[in-house]
């Protein structure tokens, strides 16, 4: 795996977000780490993306920075910023204790389906041919 092919970048987004669909699936008091994962899921689906079509980046965790870059490209569907901030959050502040709350399963059930949302969109337009696609 190298961070310059982005079909690598999306084999890890495709773990991050089998994870939290596997740990939601168990019913158990996870749903901080599914909400970090959801997050880390959609930002290596973001970073897939500027990769395919040549868009530098720095190095961050922010999805409405990655979000922006992506819209140089192309015009984005409006409710993709708010649902990227809607999970932005996750991305460290959620892995630590002192977060001003603790992500429930509604919240959880809600960062997988946009998480799912954006691997849609990003396999869309990258078409990628080794990614199993399953959901």
């Amino acid at each position: 795996m190298t961070a310059q092919n982005p079909h690598d970048w999306l084999i890890k987004a495709e773990r991050d977000l089998g994870l939290a669909q596997d740990a939601f699936q168990m019913d158990k008091d996870y749903w901080d780490i599914i909400c970090y994962h959801c997050q880390q899921a959609t930002e290596k689906f973001f970073k897939a993306y500027l990769i395919h079509f040549n868009i530098t980046f720095p190095r961050t965790h922010d999805l409405e920075l990655l979000l922006n870059l992506m819209a140089t490209h192309e015009t984005l569907p409006p409710d993709f910023l708010e649902n990227a901030l809607a999970i932005n959050d996750y991305s460290v502040h959620v892995r630590y204790p002192g977060f001003p709350f603790d992500p429930s399963n509604v919240e959880a059930a809600d960062a997988i389906s946009i998480a799912k949302t954006f691997r849609q969109y990003v396999l869309q337009k990258i078409s990628p041919t080794s990614v199993d696609e399953e959901e």
